[in-house]
């Protein structure tokens, strides 16, 4: 018998199918992972704070790229102005 999962190399077999999906042995940990509550820690808790004030700090302070006006030349003028 083998697992789903098995590596075999080569050769030849003949093999029989016994059980699929959740009837699996994969299938019955997957099922006892799923009834597994969510551990929240105060770390954690603190981490998705902090998330959460990054991503408002960032969307606060980031600007829209400016539009292109007069074609290829502004963005030309642009580009010089920031990397000079």
């Amino acid at each position: 018998m083998a697992y789903s999962g098995t590596l075999v190399v080569s050769d030849q077999a003949n093999g029989v199918l016994v059980a699929t999906g959740a009837a699996t042995e994969i299938g019955s940990i997957s099922g006892m992972l799923a009834a597994v509550e969510a551990l929240t820690t105060p770390l954690l808790e603190q981490m998705a704070r902090f998330a959460r004030w990054l991503t408002g700090m960032i969307l606060l302070f980031s600007r829209p790229t400016p539009r292109p006006r007069g074609g290829e030349r502004h963005w030309s003028r642009y580009i010089n102005g920031i990397f000079d």
